[in-house]
């Protein structure tokens, strides 16, 4: 529906403006954080806009969550 399509464009506007501030600054924890999850974000918002027209919140945290996770274990190890 439609509130679900502002949520996405929201994250969308979220990720796209992580990605530009990470990049712009210079290394600090923060941006570390920030680039732990910024690309992940970015990569499974475009997937569900370009594959998943059955769009839940679950569906959408759940997909965030299994990236995200995987991430932060090659980053961590």
């Amino acid at each position: 529906g439609g509130a679900a399509h502002i949520m996405i464009d929201a994250v969308k506007g979220l990720a796209v403006f992580l990605v530009i501030y990470a990049h712009a600054l210079p290394s600090s924890p923060l941006v570390d954080i920030i680039n732990t999850f910024h690309v992940p974000l970015f990569v499974v918002i475009t997937g569900y806009l370009i594959g998943d027209k059955e769009y839940t919140k679950e569906r959408a945290i759940q997909k965030y969550t299994n990236t995200f996770l995987k991430n932060i274990y090659k980053y961590i190890f």
